[in-house]
């Protein structure tokens, strides 16, 4: 397994991450990972626990982000290509860099998206008037935002939420599997966990918590 850090994220950068209620919010953190790693490649820390982000590839393929009051985490779909002093990704599922126009045009989907659901015709229009590119290309674009879109993401975070805190109703101290309320499954701990907590969860081969 690799493991990438980064630490000292400009606030301006984090600033763009957003609680998360829909796939779209999914996405839109990841692009946003995406455009930190390409832009903050300076920020490429050692340290394991004091992290704005970490990412981790092999055996599985996450991000897991740190908040102001706990964690969360998603599936990278993505790939990385490692050069040394600096990372970017690569969807190799289309043979395509994620550089600052595929983050841009991945956005503009979204927002195609946004007030009326999604539509492909909406997309493909929306591309071919923004960014001057030809009907096949939208098409292809088109394609590929669908394919992320539509991924296993994987989410859920860990929340220390002592404002809400209501005893084992609602734990101060708990994950959240899911983002939307209607499918939402709240599981209570002891206690605050920090980083090294996670690893467990996503390594195949340590040792995992249970549930008691």
């Amino acid at each position: 397994m690799s493991s990438y850090y980064f630490s000292g994220i400009p606030s301006f950068h984090i600033e763009k991450l957003r609680a998360v209620r829909d796939s779209y919010d999914n996405l839109l953190n990841i692009l946003q990972i995406a455009e930190m790693v390409n832009c903050c490649s300076h920020c490429r820390s050692e340290e394991s626990t004091n992290f704005d982000f970490a990412i981790f590839i092999g055996s599985f393929s996450r991000v897991l982000i740190k908040k102001e009051n706990g964690y969360f985490t998603m599936t990278l779909p993505f790939q990385i290509i490692d050069y040394g002093d600096n990372i970017l990704f690569n969807y190799d599922s289309y043979n395509l860099p994620v550089h600052a126009e595929f983050i841009s045009i991945m956005r503009n989907s979204i927002e195609a998206c946004r007030d009326y659901g999604y539509s492909h015709e909406d997309i493909i229009s929306s591309l071919c008037d923004n960014f001057n590119i030809d009907m096949r290309e939208s098409v292809n674009y088109c394609d590929v935002f669908t394919s992320l879109l539509t991924e296993d993401h994987g989410y859920f975070r860990f929340d220390d939420d002592l404002q809400n805190e209501r005893g084992r109703i609602h734990p101060r101290y708990h994950f959240d599997f899911f983002y939307k309320n209607s499918t939402s499954i709240k599981i209570g701990i002891d206690e605050c966990i920090d980083a090294s907590y996670f690893f467990g969860l996503f390594h195949k081969d340590m040792e995992k918590p249970y549930l008691t």
